[in-house]
Protein backbone atom coordinates (compact mmCIF):
# COMPACT_ATOMS: atom_id res chain seq x y z
CA UNK A 1 0.00 0.00 0.00
CA UNK A 2 3.02 2.30 0.52
CA UNK A 3 4.64 1.66 -2.78
CA UNK A 4 1.28 2.21 -4.52
CA UNK A 5 0.93 5.27 -2.46
CA UNK A 6 4.18 6.95 -3.40
CA UNK A 7 3.87 5.84 -6.85
CA UNK A 8 0.45 4.94 -8.33
CA UNK A 9 1.78 3.60 -11.33
CA UNK A 10 3.03 0.07 -9.64
CA UNK A 11 0.66 -2.12 -10.06
CA UNK A 12 -0.28 -1.74 -13.71
CA UNK A 13 3.83 -1.95 -14.36
CA UNK A 14 4.08 -4.70 -12.51
CA UNK A 15 1.43 -6.56 -14.25
CA UNK A 16 3.48 -5.72 -17.18
CA UNK A 17 6.85 -6.44 -17.32
CA UNK A 18 6.14 -9.57 -14.86
CA UNK A 19 4.51 -11.30 -17.85
CA UNK A 20 7.55 -10.38 -19.95
CA UNK A 21 11.25 -13.20 -19.98
CA UNK A 22 14.31 -11.83 -18.51
CA UNK A 23 16.54 -10.57 -21.27
CA UNK A 24 19.47 -12.69 -20.47
CA UNK A 25 17.74 -15.70 -19.22
CA UNK A 26 19.14 -17.48 -16.35
CA UNK A 27 21.39 -21.25 -16.79
CA UNK A 28 22.69 -23.38 -14.20
CA UNK A 29 25.24 -25.35 -14.83
CA UNK A 30 25.21 -28.91 -12.66
CA UNK A 31 28.22 -30.56 -11.78
CA UNK A 32 30.53 -33.17 -14.02
CA UNK A 33 28.04 -36.69 -13.14
CA UNK A 34 27.59 -39.73 -15.44
CA UNK A 35 25.46 -37.93 -18.09
CA UNK A 36 28.28 -35.25 -18.17
CA UNK A 37 27.76 -31.75 -17.73
CA UNK A 38 24.60 -30.65 -17.89
CA UNK A 39 23.11 -26.50 -18.52
CA UNK A 40 19.47 -26.20 -16.99
CA UNK A 41 17.71 -23.38 -18.25
CA UNK A 42 14.77 -22.41 -16.14
CA UNK A 43 13.15 -19.74 -18.03
CA UNK A 44 11.02 -21.63 -21.27
CA UNK A 45 10.62 -20.42 -24.47
CA UNK A 46 7.64 -17.86 -25.21
CA UNK A 47 4.45 -18.78 -26.37
CA UNK A 48 3.32 -14.97 -27.31
CA UNK A 49 4.41 -15.15 -31.14
CA UNK A 50 2.73 -11.91 -32.04
CA UNK A 51 4.50 -9.79 -29.73
CA UNK A 52 8.39 -11.76 -29.04
CA UNK A 53 10.43 -9.88 -26.58
CA UNK A 54 13.68 -7.97 -27.86
CA UNK A 55 16.44 -10.40 -27.30
CA UNK A 56 20.54 -10.54 -27.91
CA UNK A 57 22.51 -12.48 -29.76
CA UNK A 58 23.96 -14.18 -26.99
CA UNK A 59 20.30 -15.29 -25.52
CA UNK A 60 19.17 -16.37 -28.97
CA UNK A 61 22.20 -18.77 -29.48
CA UNK A 62 20.98 -19.98 -25.36
CA UNK A 63 17.79 -20.40 -26.52
CA UNK A 64 18.52 -22.61 -29.73
CA UNK A 65 21.06 -25.02 -27.41
CA UNK A 66 17.92 -24.66 -25.06
CA UNK A 67 15.68 -26.36 -28.13
CA UNK A 68 18.28 -28.99 -28.85
CA UNK A 69 19.08 -30.22 -25.99
CA UNK A 70 15.17 -30.84 -24.30
CA UNK A 71 14.66 -32.20 -28.19
CA UNK A 72 18.12 -34.98 -27.12
CA UNK A 73 16.35 -35.46 -24.02
CA UNK A 74 13.00 -36.39 -24.83
CA UNK A 75 11.83 -40.01 -23.80
CA UNK A 76 12.41 -42.89 -26.96
CA UNK A 77 8.34 -43.43 -27.14
CA UNK A 78 7.90 -46.31 -29.78
CA UNK A 79 4.39 -45.71 -32.30
CA UNK A 80 1.34 -48.14 -31.94
CA UNK A 81 2.57 -49.71 -35.14
CA UNK A 82 5.75 -51.11 -33.60
CA UNK A 83 6.71 -54.71 -34.23
CA UNK A 84 7.06 -56.16 -30.87
CA UNK A 85 8.04 -59.64 -32.19
CA UNK A 86 10.92 -58.55 -33.33
CA UNK A 87 12.24 -57.48 -30.46
CA UNK A 88 10.98 -60.23 -28.21
CA UNK A 89 13.57 -62.52 -29.64
CA UNK A 90 12.41 -66.11 -28.30
CA UNK A 91 15.25 -68.02 -25.50
CA UNK A 92 16.55 -70.82 -27.94
CA UNK A 93 17.90 -68.27 -30.19
CA UNK A 94 21.60 -67.42 -29.97
CA UNK A 95 20.83 -63.81 -28.82
CA UNK A 96 24.32 -61.52 -29.79
CA UNK A 97 26.25 -60.44 -27.29
CA UNK A 98 27.43 -56.53 -27.89
CA UNK A 99 30.58 -55.59 -28.21
CA UNK A 100 31.62 -53.80 -25.04
CA UNK A 101 30.58 -57.09 -23.40
CA UNK A 102 32.68 -59.01 -25.21
CA UNK A 103 35.55 -56.94 -24.97
CA UNK A 104 35.01 -56.71 -21.09
CA UNK A 105 35.03 -60.31 -20.66
CA UNK A 106 38.45 -61.42 -22.03
CA UNK A 107 40.50 -58.16 -20.75
CA UNK A 108 43.94 -57.87 -22.37
CA UNK A 109 47.01 -58.88 -19.72
CA UNK A 110 50.24 -57.32 -19.00
CA UNK A 111 52.98 -59.55 -17.50
CA UNK A 112 55.12 -57.25 -18.30
CA UNK A 113 53.96 -54.47 -17.24
CA UNK A 114 53.70 -56.37 -13.55
CA UNK A 115 57.37 -57.59 -13.85
CA UNK A 116 58.56 -54.42 -14.45
CA UNK A 117 56.71 -53.01 -11.14
CA UNK A 118 58.31 -55.41 -9.28
CA UNK A 119 61.59 -55.34 -10.26
CA UNK A 120 61.14 -51.18 -9.51
CA UNK A 121 60.04 -52.81 -5.50
CA UNK A 122 62.50 -54.95 -5.44
CA UNK A 123 65.31 -52.64 -6.24
CA UNK A 124 63.16 -50.10 -3.71
CA UNK A 125 63.93 -52.38 -1.21
CA UNK A 126 67.60 -52.74 -1.94
CA UNK A 127 68.49 -49.07 -1.80
CA UNK A 128 67.38 -49.38 1.73
CA UNK A 129 69.54 -48.63 4.53
CA UNK A 130 68.67 -49.37 7.74
CA UNK A 131 69.79 -46.61 10.47
CA UNK A 132 71.89 -47.34 13.02
CA UNK A 133 70.73 -47.57 16.69
CA UNK A 134 71.03 -44.10 18.65
CA UNK A 135 73.13 -43.94 21.90
CA UNK A 136 70.40 -43.39 24.61
CA UNK A 137 70.44 -43.74 28.52
CA UNK A 138 68.45 -46.82 29.66
CA UNK A 139 65.81 -47.49 32.15
CA UNK A 140 68.37 -49.36 34.72
CA UNK A 141 71.54 -46.67 34.27
CA UNK A 142 68.51 -44.03 35.56
CA UNK A 143 67.21 -46.38 37.89
CA UNK A 144 71.08 -46.70 39.70
CA UNK A 145 71.40 -42.79 39.52
CA UNK A 146 68.27 -41.81 41.05
CA UNK A 147 68.97 -44.26 43.79
CA UNK A 148 72.54 -43.19 44.29
CA UNK A 149 70.45 -39.94 44.58
CA UNK A 150 68.44 -40.77 47.41
CA UNK A 151 71.13 -42.69 49.19
CA UNK A 152 73.33 -39.31 48.96
CA UNK A 153 70.55 -37.31 50.65
CA UNK A 154 69.63 -40.18 53.14
CA UNK A 155 72.92 -40.13 54.40
CA UNK A 156 73.11 -36.71 54.74
CA UNK A 157 70.13 -36.77 56.92
CA UNK A 158 71.57 -38.93 59.25
CA UNK A 159 74.88 -37.06 59.50
CA UNK A 160 72.17 -34.11 60.37
CA UNK A 161 70.54 -36.38 62.88
CA UNK A 162 73.28 -37.41 64.66
CA UNK A 163 74.85 -34.51 65.16
CA UNK A 164 71.33 -32.81 66.61
CA UNK A 165 71.24 -35.91 69.09
CA UNK A 166 75.44 -35.30 70.62
CA UNK A 167 74.07 -31.86 70.96
CA UNK A 168 71.18 -32.46 72.99
CA UNK A 169 73.51 -34.61 75.04
CA UNK A 170 75.75 -32.55 75.72
CA UNK A 171 73.28 -29.55 76.40
CA UNK A 172 71.36 -32.30 78.95
CA UNK A 173 74.66 -33.07 80.53
CA UNK A 174 75.16 -29.21 80.92
CA UNK A 175 71.32 -29.32 83.05
CA UNK A 176 72.97 -31.74 85.05
CA UNK A 177 70.70 -34.38 83.87
CA UNK A 178 73.32 -36.61 83.30
CA UNK A 179 76.44 -37.05 85.66
CA UNK A 180 80.15 -37.66 83.87
CA UNK A 181 80.22 -41.62 83.93
CA UNK A 182 76.80 -41.82 82.14
CA UNK A 183 77.23 -38.98 79.92
CA UNK A 184 79.98 -40.64 78.70
CA UNK A 185 77.80 -44.02 78.54
CA UNK A 186 74.99 -42.74 76.53
CA UNK A 187 77.30 -40.62 74.09
CA UNK A 188 78.94 -44.27 73.05
CA UNK A 189 75.73 -45.73 73.12
CA UNK A 190 74.97 -43.11 70.63
CA UNK A 191 77.76 -43.16 68.84
CA UNK A 192 78.25 -47.38 68.42
CA UNK A 193 74.30 -47.12 66.94
CA UNK A 194 74.57 -47.31 63.13
CA UNK A 195 72.29 -45.23 60.93
CA UNK A 196 68.87 -46.01 59.63
CA UNK A 197 68.95 -45.51 55.90
CA UNK A 198 72.14 -46.85 56.09
CA UNK A 199 71.28 -49.82 57.33
CA UNK A 200 67.95 -49.94 55.30
CA UNK A 201 69.46 -49.65 52.24
CA UNK A 202 72.10 -52.31 52.64
CA UNK A 203 69.10 -54.73 53.38
CA UNK A 204 67.26 -53.35 50.70
CA UNK A 205 70.56 -54.24 48.60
Amino acid sequence: DEIVEAFPFFPTLHCIFSACLNITPIPITMGVGPHRKKTVHFQALSDDKSNPPASMPEQHSQMLVYTRFSRLNKPVTNPPWHDWDKENIPLSQPQPTPPLLQSAATPEKHPSKLLSITESIEKAKECISKLPKKCSVTLDTLIDLQQANLNAINSQADAEMHMQECQMLLKEYEAGVWNASEYKEKLGELMARPAKHSHQAAGGD
